[in-house]
């Protein structure tokens, strides 16, 4: 099934189950990931480091 792009949003706000096996909840997975990596790579620089933005 196709779901609508930010339907696992819509019903994360109104409080209602979600399914991690679900198709419609690889949309969060993805975001999910990339703010991982994002706090992985921010957390392996020091702040005084010129590269550290």
């Amino acid at each position: 099934m196709n779901y609508e792009k930010g339907y696992v949003y819509s019903l994360m706000e109104q409080g209602g189950p979600t399914d991690v096996r679900e198709g419609y909840f690889k949309e969060a997975a993805d975001e999910m990931l990339c703010a991982r990596t994002l706090c992985a790579k921010a957390n392996a620089v020091l702040p005084d480091d010129p590269s550290y933005i």
